[in-house]
């Protein structure tokens, strides 16, 4: 058996997502186009090799562990999602709450925030700025930020409690739910890119108008128009903070339901943004 609520969920998106599109293709079809176009081929030529491996791990091991009946270690939890990056954090969490009780479901969800080491370290560091050492650094001060919180969400003592005794849900197949993520990703990247150039076009953004356009929509889109200067690693660093509109969305639609109170999340991207650009204005 799927799970029908899951799947509801990943029509939803994509229906929605495809009727967004087409009304956008009626009313400005030239910019919808350019930004569904550079959309497409980010998620073909970026997010496919640097996110696809390690999504397939992070996928394969929450399979796995579907099948068992044991808790999920909270170490696990922030291992995979630093793996995986966005969303694995928010469905490795409702994978668990759906199992298990946790305490203080917010502050470890706040630390569950990654985007993928590849993307970091590959696309940002050696495929935009040329330096394989910022994508890392960026890696780094992700994992202290995070990392704090996680620690401190462990000295709270918000423990997971064991299992829960509910009637075991039906988990998807690897192979399926694999293809709804990776469907799910590449909606979010076109669309949100195709919405972004009707908004630069209708405002006359260009410049830093038209990459903030981007990536306050939507993270990949926005970094892929940065180019080498320190201005422009200012904005990486709120853009890697904010994450973008269409992670967020993804985060809100995966946990729904789950009594999970955002304003820890929210705090966070806050967070990193500061010490980001405090280490950036102390250290570049």
């Amino acid at each position: 058996m799927i799970p029908t609520k899951e799947l509801f969920i990943v029509h939803l998106i994509i229906q929605v997502s495809c009727l967004l599109l087409m009304g956008l293709g009626l009313l400005f079809p030239t910019a919808s186009y350019e930004g569904a176009t550079r959309g497409l081929t980010l998620f073909l030529t970026v997010l496919i090799p640097y996110l696809l491996p390690f999504l397939t791990l992070s996928k394969l091991f929450m399979f796995l562990h579907s099948k068992k009946d044991k808790p999920i270690r909270p170490l696990w939890l922030y291992i995979l999602s630093s793996i995986g990056g966005y969303p694995t954090g928010a469905a490795l969490l409702k994978q668990t709450m759906q199992r298990q009780t946790i305490q203080r479901p917010g502050l470890l969800f706040s630390a569950l925030q990654f985007p993928s080491p590849m993307f970091l370290i590959g696309f940002i560091g050696a495929g935009i700025f040329y330096d394989i050492r910022l994508g890392i650094t960026f890696f780094l001060l992700l994992h202290v930020i995070n990392g704090t919180l996680f620690f401190y969400w462990v000295k709270k003592q918000s423990t997971i409690a064991g299992v829960v005794q509910k009637a075991k849900r039906p988990t998807s197949s690897f192979f399926l739910s694999l293809a709804e993520t990776l469907t799910t990703i590449a909606v979010s990247v076109i669309v949100s890119s195709a919405c972004a150039e009707v908004i630069a076009e209708m405002f006359s953004f260009s410049g830093t108008g038209r990459v903030l356009s981007y990536g306050l929509l939507e993270l990949s889109s926005g970094i892929g128009l940065l180019n080498t200067s320190v201005e422009d690693v200012y904005l990486c660093a709120f853009f890697l903070g904010f994450s973008g509109m269409s992670v967020h969305l993804q985060n809100i639609l995966l946990l729904r339901g789950e009594a999970i109170s955002f304003i820890p999340y929210w705090f966070s991207r806050l967070l990193t943004i500061l010490v980001l650009w405090l280490f950036i204005y102390l250290f570049i």
